[in-house]
């Protein structure tokens, strides 16, 4: 619902390439964040507390970074400390990331040189550049926070160019990390096509994928009612209804398809 907010509000904007940037900067990030966790235990299997603990940090971090997403408007103001905040918490879970990815590398049970190998590949090409670029984003909205807060004791006019300026680079930076996250998945096993998979590839459950994606479209159904109800003013008015009932409609027939394809 918070990127359903952030979309309408982009809705008739004069900065379309601002709301893009911001749109895709929030929901990328997010989006690999489940999709790696998923992944991650469709592999292995982790029953003691201090994978539990970790746990608990990586959907706090997860949820900070959802509640700082709001409406375009209050999204890129300078003054508020939403992008801060958002870019931290995701500069931390993909910390705890790296992290579970070396502790894969020397703690792994199981067939070892394919878990060490994925692993490294992993740490290498993904999770650490990646961390970096976020570390990046994170130190560029703290620089730009402080900046504008500086300014507005001044009594200085904030600025803001009319297609984008520096303000908007820390959510560039995540847009642009999103696009290497789907780069890296629709290529790593291009560029190791010649090595075997049994010792360079670690397999996953197909089950639990099959079974957490459709948990996620049925989610991802239910939250477009809500999103749908919240859309406009809960006014007794003619288009308001027209609007909810057809979206609904429209949502019970992707329900009845999904489970059609299956």
């Amino acid at each position: 619902m918070r990127r359903g907010e952030l979309l309408k509000s982009c809705i008739g904007r004069h900065y379309q390439l601002r709301s893009y940037l911001f749109f895709f900067g929030a929901l990328g990030p997010l989006w690999a964040a489940w999709e790696t966790e998923t992944f991650y235990q469709s592999r292995f299997l982790t029953i003691d507390y201090t994978h539990r603990v970790a746990e608990v940090f990586r959907y706090v971090f997860v949820a900070v970074a959802i509640s700082n997403i709001t409406e375009i408007r209050s999204f890129d103001d300078p003054l508020s400390a939403n992008v801060l905040i958002y870019t931290l918490t995701m500069m931390l879970e993909q910390f705890m990331q790296l992290v579970l990815r070396i502790e894969l590398y020397f703690k792994g049970l199981g067939d070892e040189v394919p878990i060490k190998n994925q692993a490294l590949h992993q740490i290498k090409y993904r999770k650490l550049p990646f961390l970096i670029l976020y570390i990046i984003a994170f130190s560029t909205a703290l620089v730009m926070f402080i900046k504008a807060k500086q300014e507005n004791a001044e009594g200085k006019e904030i600025t803001r160019g009319a297609i984008w300026d520096l303000n908007d680079l820390p959510m560039t930076i995540t847009s642009f990390i999103y696009l290497l996250e789907l780069l890296y998945e629709s290529t790593w096993l291009f560029f190791r096509k010649n090595e075997d998979a049994r010792t360079c590839y670690v397999p996953v459950n197909v089950d639990f994928l099959i079974e957490r994606y459709g948990e996620f479209v049925l989610l991802m159904l239910g939250e477009s009612i809500l999103s749908l109800i919240g859309l406009g003013e809960t006014a007794i008015s003619r288009f308001y209804y027209e609007m909810v009932i057809l979206g609904v409609v429209l949502v019970i027939c992707l329900h009845f398809l999904k489970f059609e394809s299956e």
